[in-house]
């Protein structure tokens, strides 16, 4: 199309990214490929991002029906029954792939309509010797999809609330595997679904669901911890604290205990941690101070005795050592009194042995090697 095009560093992540987006289909790359004479890489792989409707052509030589993605998709959707099209639908809500049990759990898909939907090549199904097989759809027919449900929002609003709590629940299971049993398995399992648990945790922060974000937040910070994914990390956890401070006061609850608060306060602190992560000390601590005033206002536990370890943190990585050790003693004194609820909270115990941890560096720090060694033997 364009005899002056040659790949070279600043087009091949562009080209990539296209080839991407239409996953390898010829027909879609084809498309493509016809508007590199007016348009640059990246704004092709912007529109086709946008809506599948870009990827259409004039070409007087082939039918009406390959002219465009959409009018092979609609090809496609017309040869299906009402039972394969209700179902192929419904299935765009899922991202990165599924297995037959979620479809079934969140959407009712009978294993007949995903056979179909393989044999009309809509779907496809990979499998391995040790995992179920999984079912993928194109992008550009999940769009296509994701179209034909938009036009019953009821429905797609009910499959949403469903795939949300299938998948944060699935997540809040797996938080015992990361934290002490089996975690780099817990993390291959996690990192398989991993868009379909953002996705999930998007709808919850967005609805305010604050049943299904204290269920996942847990084990989603440990996974986040394990795989150092810490830009995500803040982006999750940050617009999941920006609903819950914009809700305004439960009419069932007093305006001074609203039942989001302790959940606002876990938040903050996971948020602050990974802030501190990135060198960011000052937003880190203050968000830290936030997690421990709302923890200790409205019964947070969690977030209050977090945000003080993270307090400690600061002032230690600030060379602060004084304070450091007042603010590692306070995590260990409230741990001594909130000790009835151990068992039900199961931060506590990671945070205990931290900071013992943190406390026995801050004493080496300042020559007290035999506190030092206490504190490193206790943790």
């Amino acid at each position: 199309v364009n005899p002056a095009f040659h790949i070279d560093g600043a087009t091949l992540p562009a080209l990539l990214r296209i080839c991407q987006l239409v996953e390898g289909m010829p027909l879609g790359l084809e498309m493509a490929a016809a508007q590199c004479e007016w348009l640059a890489l990246t704004e092709i792989a912007r529109e086709i991002e946008a809506h599948s409707d870009f990827l259409a052509t004039d070409w007087a030589d082939v039918p009406l029906r390959q002219r465009s993605m959409r009018a092979v998709f609609t090809w496609s959707w017309q040869l299906l029954d009402e039972q394969d099209q209700q179902t192929f639908s419904r299935l765009s809500i899922f991202r990165g792939g599924f297995t037959r049990e979620a479809a079934a759990a969140i959407i009712g898909a009978p294993l007949r309509s995903l056979i179909n939907l393989v044999n009309k090549s809509l779907l496809y199904v990979s499998y391995t010797q040790t995992s179920a097989a999984r079912y993928q759809v194109h992008e550009l027919l999940r769009q296509f999809g994701a179209e034909q449900g938009d036009a019953f929002p009821a429905a797609r609003a009910t499959v949403e609330a469903h795939h949300s709590t299938y998948y944060l629940t699935w997540l809040a299971e797996r938080e015992w595997h990361l934290a002490r049993h089996e975690p780099r398995q817990a993390a291959a399992e996690i990192q398989q679904e991993l868009d379909n648990i953002r996705s999930a945790w998007a709808h919850a922060a967005t609805t305010a669901n604050m049943t299904l974000l204290a269920s996942g937040v847990n084990a989603l910070m440990r996974y986040y911890e394990l795989t150092g994914l810490l830009d995500e990390r803040i982006q999750a956890f940050r617009s999941a604290v920006a609903v819950l401070e914009a809700m305004p006061p439960s009419a069932t609850e007093p305006a001074k205990s609203p039942a989001h608060q302790p959940l606002r306060s876990k938040l903050l602190a996971f948020l602050a941690s990974a802030l501190m992560k990135q060198g960011k000390f000052d937003e880190g601590m203050t968000l830290a101070q936030r997690a421990v005033d709302v923890g200790k206002a409205h019964g947070g536990m969690e977030g209050e005795v977090y945000g003080w370890l993270i307090l400690g943190q600061g002032c230690y990585r600030k060379g602060r050592y004084r304070e450091a050790r007042e603010r590692f003693s306070q995590v260990l004194r409230l741990l001594d009194a909130y000790q009835p609820h151990k068992e039900a909270l199961s931060l506590f115990d990671d945070v205990e042995y931290m900071t013992h941890g943190w406390l026995g560096a801050t004493e080496s720090e300042t020559g007290n090697f035999a506190a030092a060694k206490a504190a490193f033997e206790e943790g």
